[in-house]
């Protein structure tokens, strides 16, 4: 038998074992058991967190013929056949590609006929965001006049592409990231399922991060990770190696370089290190992980500033989900050196500690001071104003 991904061959096949989304477990286990069967839903939330997974077993369960507490019994003939992907009343459509009117038109003709085998017959439609207007102006008419047998499920990451008019028909669930902690409890079960070990927890928790909520996504990297080391036993070390963690030096001179607004500096770093294989969104969650530990761990520290870092950093962390570009790393890069580009209070204040730090080092007799990266260009100049108890205060103009 060929080899099978973790995350298809754990796909939960019964609502209790899904890790997180316990709020729409519940809901929809509840509608089972009370037998209020809802004609159409809406599953929407990020990819890899159970939308496609959960309408498979909420299709299962209403179509059982011994349900078990809102939960498929997995031993009829209707669960057997849709664990083997057989049951004709249980259709899954890519709406990615199979999007035109036309399919709609199909779908919806099919489903004027009664189930051949269970009570309902359901669609399952992922992505249906990737619908044209037309194909959504005649599932509408659908949704509006149900008939008593058939029940749509609609998935999609991108719910704000998905008409009112039809959301407004649906009940809604809200898919959630899981957490750190719910992730690291899957991993550990499927650890153990495959006989392998763990140095410590750090190393569960650091996947968990790197896959950001998503479940799918950490049993790939779990996979990945499996296929790297040649033991038993998984470690941090392999973590690290498998997906290009950065060094604790290479992190702090990083810093040191944002700290002294030197660009060039950072942005050669940042080459270098894509260069040993280090990916764009590592280098940025390094930097996050890095300013949050200082943050949280050294009282002495200026907490507005690294409040500034932490936020842009995370606003890139959410940029770079969407759009690995590196143009955008590198304007974020030269944001977090240069204050001046903010127009927040954060960034106002990151401004006044920088000329205040220069009108020191000017008092005290350092004539090397680089005044000029405190500029946006070189039509703006700064004037310093020093009272005798060297209380100071700016004025920016602009020529």
């Amino acid at each position: 038998m060929s080899y099978i991904a973790l995350y298809r061959k754990y796909r939960p096949k019964t609502f209790d074992e899904v890790y997180g989304q316990h709020a729409i477990v519940q809901t929809l286990t509840n509608q089972i058991k009370a037998n209020r069967i809802a004609h159409a839903y809406l599953f929407c939330g990020p990819r890899g967190t159970g939308k496609t997974s959960i309408a498979k077993i909420f299709a299962k369960a209403i179509n059982c013929s011994n349900p078990n507490n809102g939960s498929p019994c997995l031993q009829c003939k209707c669960c057997q056949e849709t664990t083997q992907g057989l049951n004709v009343d249980i259709i899954e459509i890519d709406a990615a590609s199979n999007n035109g009117v036309d399919n709609i038109r199909e779908l919806i003709e099919e489903s004027r006929y009664r189930p051949q085998h269970g009570k309902y017959k359901v669609y399952i439609i992922d992505e249906v965001h990737m619908l044209s207007n037309s194909a959504f102006n005649a599932l509408l008419k659908t949704l509006e006049e149900p008939t008593g047998n058939t029940i749509f499920i609609l998935a999609t990451t991108e719910v704000h592409k998905v008409p009112p008019t039809i959301f407004s028909r649906c009940q809604r669930y809200n898919f959630k990231l899981l957490t750190n902690e719910e992730i690291v409890e899957a991993l550990q079960d499927i650890l153990t399922k495959e006989n392998y070990t763990w140095d410590n927890n750090d190393t569960l928790f650091h996947i968990a991060k790197l896959a950001k909520g998503g479940l799918r996504d950490a049993f790939s990297m779990i996979d990945q990770c499996l296929n790297f080391i040649n033991t038993s036993e998984l470690t941090m070390d392999d973590v690290k190696e498998v997906f290009g963690e950065l060094d604790l030096d290479s992190i702090e001179d990083m810093a040191k370089a944002i700290s002294e607004s030197d660009v060039s500096t950072l942005l050669d770093i940042v080459k270098n290190q894509e260069i040993e294989g280090k990916s764009l969104s590592n280098i940025c969650m390094g930097l996050y992980e890095y300013y949050k530990e200082e943050y949280f761990h050294n009282p002495s520290i200026d907490s507005e500033i690294y409040q500034r870092y932490m936020k842009i950093l995370t606003e890139l962390s959410e940029k770079m989900k969407y759009n690995n570009n590196r143009t955008v790393f590198e304007i974020e890069m030269i944001h977090l050196c240069k204050p001046q580009m903010d127009t927040d209070y954060s960034g106002l204040y990151h401004r006044i500690q920088q000329l205040e730090n220069i009108v020191e080092q000017l008092l005290a007799g350092n004539t090397n001071v680089p005044i000029q990266k405190l500029c946006i260009d070189e039509s703006e100049f700064t004037t310093f104003i020093v009272r005798p108890q060297k209380k100071i205060y700016t004025e920016m103009y602009y020529s």
